[in-house]
């Protein structure tokens, strides 16, 4: 297994099974086994919200036992393939070829080469028709499936749309199939049957599935909680779902339609008790667009009540008031115009003027906003090279109103399958590189700018608008190497020209203009906006009124459906400046609390920061009475002791908490045990004199024990003879106070500092460091 080689890995907390709230189902009792495959990192798929809702969707069913997998990094991969251990699931350990069904989460076309890799590590054939009884189905869903043609030859069968209407009789069909022992075609043949899923090589015709009321109870109260640090650490609440903007290069914008609210009480008891079953302070509003539902301001205004940091994602600047601009974090927002000008943003019906950017800038710069970034695409259709200089004017014009660091990201246009654009052409990368290279000479003042590889927006055109063919692509470039094509670290463009050259497809063909009287390879699925409604859109250089003010018939919409009206707000007055934060000491009247606490085996690759990050919400969910930092994003005040080192275990650490009243240490440690993780373990609770030094200066040594490891006195007696001994150019012998050995077991008093144990044993038996990392090592004691 895996876990036998997780000292060795650079971040083994991506495949332990130690997250609070994940769930655990009998393998033996449960009827369906079912595997929640995302296709990329663990702190990747972590932070997409929609795991954490299939994941609670699937395991609300009693017969239903549902484990998660993630691609593994490539030096887990190297792992698996040299000891020949199969892919296994998060929760049990269980091979994922053992699970009834997987089901991958298709997010990214770049992804898909880690949807082979994932199949080949978990020793399941790639092609479903190579795949027999003994195999599990291999299913997916998601934005990808909306073109499931390039991996047909890959999938039994492809979701489309949202997943909620159609769940129970899809849950109702595997059952059937488990308990009346179906033949994989047997079951394939009844799945086709559901409005919404589309398996190839059976049904022509698919329709995409969205559920017009949004149920609290699909929603996940008590989602995971990693203890690894993901791109999205935050608590995440949908607050609704599609979109009234309709920009025509969205696939989502039109996919997704109509647009529809989650109750503003529902958010908030979601947030509620999200909080208190994870701890989080940072509450992040998921939708589309967040600023147009209906009652943004009330909510973000109860949320700041709670004490609790609202974070929004990115916006049109046409989205904020000054109002909500004074409600947010004035760490950065970010500005999305699109287009260089208000022409070309109209092709775009993107409802945005360039006075509306620059109100925005303005009341950042009195909100003392630290930064913006700007997303601009390049090469969109009807495009002209004044459109490309109003990128240099807007910008120009932006750094005069705002002054402090703007961040400009260029993104090649990729048209993408049901939207007004899916006919249009994509331009080639060289001429994607002249733009952007003419945007960095021109772009001046205080401007970070990033550009996107127009070689990964090439690939990422020619999956979204592929046809069969191009399968071979993929499965050629992943042979040839491609992994973690999203990852600018582990991209390699030669892997997709070796497999155009073996397949003899020219990119040039997906790239060009498609002629709307061909069928596209993708119109065997309805997204439920009609083909005429697109066309319409495609040849419009005007805006069409956002669904709320106008319903502009694409077809979605139930006759009797309404879509939610803003409420009117009556402005609260609006202070942009912002008085300095300032953190107290120790103010009058408030306590410190000194907690001793023992890190166990369960948690002993849990980085310092990873463990910080986990204390203190374990603190906010035993709801004690903390004291936060002032100002604008409060934190609770909480100290640490030295940093363990990685991968090591302690009888002895430390945090001091500071509380605004002072209950009794006996009700501490109650509560604290109660909300600690498994692997944390309370040991004492003291009040602490505010005279009492920091804990990161009181304890200046650390004690070791190294256990089943035998040196003789001699070995130690030459290495403590030694003056010097550099390692990573500091002197070992420096931080080395006392070195002795009882039976098998290694006693070490140390200086805390970069030296650390693990360095010390290398260094006596003459090994390397990570061989060193085998050893069981624990700290005993802190002295001061």
């Amino acid at each position: 297994m895996l876990n036998n080689y997780l000292p060795h890995l650079s971040k083994p907390l991506r495949y332990a099974n130690n997250e609070l709230n994940a769930t655990h189902k009998s393998w033996d009792t449960t009827l369906v086994k079912f595997a929640l495959c995302y296709p990329d990192l663990y702190e990747i798929g972590m932070s997409y919200s929609g795991l954490q809702v299939l994941y609670h969707l699937f395991n609300m069913d009693k017969d239903v036992l549902c484990e998660r997998t993630f691609a593994p990094a490539p030096d887990a991969e190297i792992c698996l393939r040299t000891n020949n251990i199969p892919l296994t699931s998060i929760e049990s350990q269980t091979p994922i070829k053992d699970f009834d069904c997987l089901g991958f989460s298709l997010q990214y076309e770049l992804t898909y080469t880690n949807v082979l890799n994932i199949l080949e590590l978990s020793h399941i054939p790639i092609h479903r028709e190579e795949r027999d009884e003994s195999h599990p189905l291999v299913i997916a869903g998601g934005p990808g499936t909306f073109n499931p043609a390039p991996l047909s030859t890959f999938f039994d069968a492809f979701f489309i749309g949202e997943i909620e209407p159609i769940l129970p009789e899809f849950l109702e069909l595997l059952k059937k199939s488990k308990n009346h022992k179906l033949k994989k075609i047997e079951l394939l043949k009844e799945l086709s049957k559901i409005n919404g899923i589309f398996v190839p090589g059976i049904n022509n015709y698919a329709k995409n599935q969205y559920a017009l009321n949004l149920k609290k109870e699909w929603f996940p109260s008590c989602p995971i909680l990693p203890f690894l640090a993901i791109e999205r650490d935050a608590l995440v609440v949908e607050t609704a779902r599609g979109c009234v903007k309709g920009c025509r290069f969205c696939q989502p914008g039109m996919t997704r339609r109509p647009y529809r609210e989650r109750k503003a009480k529902d958010i908030l008891e979601l947030i509620k008790e999200g909080v208190k079953n994870t701890g989080y302070t940072d509450i992040s509003l998921l939708s589309l667009n967040v600023t147009e539902h209906s009652e943004i301001i009330e909510i973000i205004k109860e949320i700041k009540q709670m004490n609790l940091n609202p974070v929004l994602p990115s916006l049109p600047a046409s989205a904020f008031s000054s109002e909500l601009i004074s409600l947010l974090p004035n760490h950065g927002f970010t500005i999305v115009p699109e287009a260089g000008t208000e022409s070309l943003r109209n092709v775009l019906n993107k409802d945005l003027t360039d006075s509306q950017i620059l109100e925005f800038c303005e009341n950042a710069t009195k909100h003392k906003t630290t930064h913006i970034k700007l997303y601009y695409m390049i090469g969109l259709p009807k495009e002209q090279p004044s459109d490309i200089d109003g990128i240099v004017s807007l910008t120009n014009r932006i750094t005069k109103v705002f002054r402090n660091q703007i961040n400009v990201s260029i993104s090649p246009f990729v048209p993408k399958s049901h939207t007004p654009f899916q006919w249009e052409a994509q331009e080639i990368p060289a001429t994607m590189e002249d733009k952007a290279r003419y945007l960095k000479n021109n772009i001046r003042g205080r401007i970070k700018l990033n550009y996107r590889d127009p070689r990964i927006s090439l690939l990422e055109g020619i999956i979204a608008r592929g046809d069969e063919k191009a399968s071979q692509i993929i499965e050629y470039a992943y042979k040839a190497g491609a992994k973690f094509d999203a990852w600018t670290e582990y991209f390699n463009f030669n892997c997709w020209e070796q497999a155009f050259e073996k397949t003899g497809i020219s990119p040039e063909t997906y790239l060009q203009e498609r002629d709307e009287k061909i069928p596209l390879p993708w119109e065997y699925i309805d997204s439920g906006v009609t083909k005429e409604y697109l066309l319409e859109e495609r040849h419009k250089a005007t805006l069409t009124s956002d669904c709320r003010k106008e319903c502009s018939n694409c077809g979605v919409c139930v006759s009797t459906y309404k879509i939610p009206t803003r409420k009117e707000t009556t402005p609260n007055d609006v202070n942009f400046g912002r008085t300095k934060k300032t953190v107290s000491s120790f103010p009058s009247g408030k306590v410190r609390i000194r907690i001793k606490y023992a890190k166990l085996e369960k948690l002993k690759f849990l980085g310092h920061l990873d463990l910080v990050r986990a204390i203190t919400r374990a603190i906010e969910r035993a709801a004690l009475p903390v004291l936060y930092s002032q100002g604008f994003v409060k934190r609770p005040q909480i100290s640490f002791s030295a940093p363990l080192p990685f991968g090591l275990t302690s009888q002895e650490e430390y945090f001091d908490v500071l509380l605004e009243n002072s209950p009794s240490p006996k009700d501490i440690l109650s509560k604290l045990e109660q909300s600690m993780p498994i692997g944390l373990k309370i040991l004492e609770v003291l009040k602490v004199m505010d005279n009492s030094l920091p804990l990161f200066e009181e304890f200046k040594k650390s004690k070791y024990m190294v256990h089943n490891i035998t040196l003789d006195k001699m070995q130690i007696d030459e290495f403590m003879g030694k003056n010097e001994i550099i390692v990573n150019d500091l002197n070992l012998r420096d931080f080395v106070l006392e070195l002795e050995q009882e039976k098998d077991t290694l006693s070490l008093l140390m200086r805390i500092g970069k030296i650390k144990p693990y360095h010390v044993i290398a260094n006596l038996l003459g090994i390397s460091e990570d061989k060193a990392l085998d050893f069981n090592i624990e700290r005993i004691k802190l002295e001061k």
